[in-house]
């Protein structure tokens, strides 16, 4: 009985070190990326006032307006800014989005206007609170069928695309003005 206890008393001190050391490991994870996304900023001259080059201001940060910046690409890394309520990205030269734009599960206005996106990625039917999408003036071709997951929108702007037809799942959207 004494054996049992002692083996059982290590391995919850065991499970106790490992999670301890897993919470860690993905505390420094964060850290690097929001230290890439810092180091991309710099790379772009985006302005300290507009993108913070602090690690704890950035991962509290609500809102980012990086429009008309030339920007071609956002970093995977993108995707740790889980605070952000509000993502402008008009007037840029950007294609496509990266998955982790899913990842943004705050955001209730994501504005993507004036650039060349061809497709979106399946990811953005993840960002469930958004009540604002501006798509307009891009080249999109088609829509992702989990837009329709997007059941918060009141307004979804897709004026001057290539679309000829929406998937089924837009019904979803009976919110939409």
């Amino acid at each position: 009985m004494d054996i049992h206890r002692q083996l059982s008393q290590r391995y919850v001190h065991f499970a106790d070190y490992q999670k301890q050391t897993g919470h860690k490991y993905m505390e420094l994870k964060r850290k690097k990326d929001l230290q890439y996304i810092i180091n991309w900023a710099i790379q772009q001259d985006i302005p300290e006032k507009t993108l913070p080059r602090s690690i704890q201001a950035l991962s509290q940060l609500t809102t980012l307006d990086l429009r008309d910046k030339q920007l071609t690409s956002l970093p995977e890394s993108i995707g740790n800014l889980t605070q952000l309520t509000e993502l402008d990205l008009r007037y840029n030269q950007f294609t496509s989005l990266p998955e982790s734009i899913g990842n943004l599960t705050q955001l209730t206005k994501l504005l993507l206007q004036s650039n060349q996106f061809i497709s979106l990625p399946e990811s953005i039917g993840n960002l469930t609170q958004l009540t604002k999408l501006d798509l307009g003036y891009n080249q999109l071709t088609s829509l992702p069928e989990s837009i329709g997951n997007l059941i918060q929108l009141t307004e979804l702007y897709l004026r001057c695309n290539q679309l000829t037809s929406l998937p089924e799942s837009i019904g979803n959207l009976t919110q939409l003005k």
